[in-house]
C-alpha cells in the first residue's frame, strides 16, 4: 500500500465521515481503509482521527494533514489532467519544411482547417527545395514531392503508409 493511496483513502474517510462509506466509494474492502489510515498514523507518528462507535472527528494533526492531502491530491489531479489533455490535443510549435511549389499548391490552402482543429499549435513553415536534415535543422517534419515508382515489395510492406504522388 503506497502513501499516495493511503492519503486518498484518508481524505475520503474525512470527506464522507465514515470508514464504511469511504470503502464503498473507493470500491475497496473495509479492512483496507482501516489499514491505510493506520499506516498513515504510524508513518506520521500522530493520531489523525478520533473514533468512537458513533462518531468520527479529526484531531489537530489530522486537520493539518487533511488540508495537505487535499492540496497534494488536487495538484496531482490537475497535473495529470494537464498532461492527458496535452496528449490528446497537440500544442506548441510545429516546424515544417516544404518545397516552394507545394506551399501554395496544397499546404497553405489546407492550413486554416488544420489550425482550426488544433488551435494550440503554431506552425512554422520553412520553404526550400533542397534535402533537409531534420535533426540538425531542428525541424519536426519535411514534406517533399517525388514521383513514386510502384515497387510491389514496397507497397506490401508499407501498407499503413499513405503516399501521395505530387506532380508539379
Amino acid at each position: 500500500m503506497d502513501q499516495l493511496f493511503c492519503m486518498k483513502v484518508f481524505s475520503r474517510v474525512v470527506e464522507l465521515g465514515s470508514f464504511a462509506r469511504a470503502s464503498e466509494d473507493l470500491a475497496v474492502a473495509r479492512p483496507t481503509v482501516t489499514t491505510a489510515v493506520a499506516r498513515l498514523e504510524k508513518l506520521l507518528g500522530a493520531r489523525l482521527l478520533q473514533r468512537t462507535t458513533r462518531r468520527l472527528s479529526l484531531t489537530e494533526d489530522g486537520r493539518t494533514f487533511y488540508e495537505a492531502c487535499v492540496r497534494i491530491l488536487g495538484d496531482l489531479a490537475e497535473t495529470a489532467d494537464s498532461l492527458s489533455s496535452s496528449r490528446t490535443s497537440p500544442r506548441g510549435r510545429l516546424r515544417v519544411a516544404t518545397p516552394h511549389s507545394f506551399v501554395h499548391q496544397a499546404f497553405v490552402p489546407a492550413l486554416p482547417r488544420f489550425l482550426a482543429r488544433y488551435p494550440q499549435l503554431e506552425v512554422e513553415i520553412f520553404m526550400n527545395d533542397r534535402a533537409v536534415d531534420l535533426v540538425a535543422e531542428g525541424l519536426d517534419c519535411a514534406l517533399r514531392g517525388v514521383k513514386l515508382t510502384r515497387s510491389p515489395c514496397f507497397w506490401k510492406r508499407q501498407s499503413t503508409v499513405r503516399l501521395v504522388d505530387w506532380e508539379t
